[in-house]
C-alpha cells in the first residue's frame, strides 16, 4: 500500500520489495545486502543476535480482531467438548515447527488445556496440507490463520482454544546495519512512511469500506470474498514491553533457542518509530 499510494516516495526513499524466506533474508539483512526485512522476532532471529548480526525489531505489525479465530484449533474426540480437551501427546500441525512466535500464544492455550510446548508431537506441513491433515485426522491440532479457520468455524467436532493475545503484535520491521547504524535518518523515514500508512489507510475497522476491499484485493491480488471473510487486523506499529522475553521463554520451551535469554536492549529498538511520530529529538 505504502509504495502503491506513494508514501516512501514522499520521503525520498527508492523502495524495492523483494519476497525471500527468513532463514535466506536474516543473512543478507545482518550484512547489509538488505535494509530491513517484514518478518517475526522468531527464534532464528534471537539465535543470529546470540551469534553476532546486527538486527532489531524496530516496528509491530498488527494484533487480531477480538472475533478472530486465528488460532490453536482442535478435532475433539468422541464425547470431549472444547473446555475438557487435554492436549499432552497430541499431534500438532505447523508449516514453521519449533521456533515460531506463535509458539508463545499456543504455550498459553496448551497451558488451559493440560498441555505444554514439551508435551506436544510437532509435524510440519506445507501451508496447503495444514487444514486437511486436520480434517483427515492426519494431525489433532493446527494453527490456522485468516481465512482458513472459517472452514472448520462452526463443524460439528472442532474446536477453537486460543488465538495471539489482543493488541500485542508479533511481527514488523526488522532493520539490519544499514539502517540502524549507516543511514538512521533513512531507517526514521522508512517507519514515517509506514506509520502514515497505516494512520491513514488501515485505522479502525477498514473493511467497513466496501470501495476500499475492492481496491485492497485487487492490490493484494487475492480473492475480495476471501478478504471480507475475516475481520479487520488492528494494525500497530508499538513493541510491548516484554514481547521478546516471553517470545525466548517459549522458545526454550520448544527447545528452539540456544543460550541465554537476550534483554529487550539487544533485541528491540523503539527510538526509530518514536522519532518518526515526535516523541524523540
Amino acid at each position: 500500500m505504502a509504495v502503491d499510494k506513494g508514501e516512501f516516495e514522499k520521503e525520498g526513499l527508492d523502495v524495492t520489495l523483494k519476497v525471500l524466506p527468513t532463514p535466506e533474508a536474516l543473512p543478507l539483512l545482518a550484512k547489509g545486502e538488505v535494509d530491513a526485512l517484514w518478518a517475526a522476532p522468531e527464534a532464528a532471529v534471537m539465535n543470529g543476535i546470540r551469534g553476532g548480526f546486527t538486527i532489531r525489531w524496530v516496528a509491530g505489525n498488527f494484533s487480531p480482531d477480538p472475533r478472530s479465530k486465528s488460532g490453536l484449533w482442535v478435532r475433539l474426540k468422541d464425547g470431549e467438548t472444547a473446555a475438557s480437551v487435554r492436549m499432552a501427546d497430541r499431534r500438532l500441525g505447523t508449516m514453521i515447527g519449533k521456533g515460531s512466535v506463535i509458539a508463545y500464544p499456543m504455550e498459553r492455550a496448551l497451558e488451559r488445556h493440560g498441555g505444554g510446548l514439551d508435551r506436544i508431537r510437532y509435524q510440519q506441513l506445507g501451508s496447503a496440507d495444514v487444514l486437511t491433515a486436520l480434517q483427515n485426522g492426519g494431525v489433532d491440532s493446527a494453527w490456522l490463520l485468516d481465512p482458513v479457520w472459517r472452514r472448520v468455524d462452526g463443524e460439528p467436532g472442532y474446536a477453537f482454544l486460543g488465538g495471539q493475545p489482543p493488541g500485542e503484535p508479533l511481527g514488523g520491521m526488522l532493520y539490519g546495519p544499514s539502517l540502524l547504524n549507516d543511514d538512521v535518518d533513512a531507517g526514521v523515514a522508512l517507519l514515517r512512511a509506514y506509520i502514515r500508512t497505516v494512520n491513514t489507510y488501515f485505522a479502525a475497522d477498514y473493511k467497513q469500506d466496501e470501495r476500499y476491499v475492492t481496491y485492497l484485493a485487487k492490490l493484494l491480488k487475492t480473492d475480495e470474498a476471501i478478504l471480507r471473510s475475516t475481520p479487520s487486523l488492528r494494525m500497530d506499529w508499538e513493541i510491548r514491553t516484554g514481547t521478546t522475553d516471553r517470545l525466548q521463554a517459549a522458545y526454550l520451551a520448544q527447545g528452539a533457542a540456544e543460550g541465554d535469554s537476550l534483554l529487550e536492549s539487544r533485541t528491540v529498538t523503539r527510538s526509530l518509530y518514536e522519532e518518526a511520530v515526535g516523541h524523540r529529538r
